[in-house]
């Protein structure tokens, strides 16, 4: 900081005391940051951070709800088909390959109707085998779970076989 004597010359005063009277001011020259724009910058990006931090953590259970929706609305669609179409439609669950193939009739390459990759971890589909057959006319089925899993959560699918309902669990 550098001190600066301003002249303050009043109408007035005459003489020697108009030229004596000063005022002394204490003049920054700019450079830096004071202490309280710091505390604000500070704040603003912990404010920031915090945000995304909370909207990241999000992701996961929102991933796996959406990778769930999905395969209950193939699970839902196969069923109409075989309904529609009196036509029986098999869905294989490959966990080795975090993906599904709806087929129609049976499981051959010539029958593919749609291949699904998952974005989630296919954990398993319990009770083995990893199929499902949509039976014509009813659209019944057998009962299975489908269990998904992606950076430690988890999400099930369940298949009532009685009916062929399909539900996020």
């Amino acid at each position: 900081m550098r001190k600066k004597n301003i002249l303050i010359a009043k109408k007035n005063l005459t003489g020697p005391v108009r030229n004596h009277i000063s005022i002394t001011k204490n003049i920054s020259n700019g450079a830096g940051f004071t202490l309280i724009e710091l505390m604000v910058t500070i704040t603003i990006i912990a404010v920031i951070t915090a945000a995304g931090i909370v909207s990241f953590s999000s992701l996961v259970p929102r991933r796996l709800e959406a990778e769930a929706r999905k395969i209950v609305s193939d699970l839902c669609w196969a069923r109409d088909l075989a309904v529609a179409r009196h036509q029986n439609y098999v869905v294989d669950f490959d966990t080795t390959n975090e993906r599904y193939i709806i087929y129609r009739g049976s499981i051959n390459p010539v029958n593919e109707v749609k291949r699904q990759n998952l974005e989630v971890d296919l954990a398993s589909v319990t009770p083995a085998p990893a199929q499902l057959q949509f039976n014509f006319p009813s659209g019944t089925t057998q009962s299975k779970q489908i269990n998904l899993s992606y950076q430690g959560g988890t999400q099930g699918v369940i298949i009532f076989g009685e009916t062929g309902y399909v539900k996020i669990q």
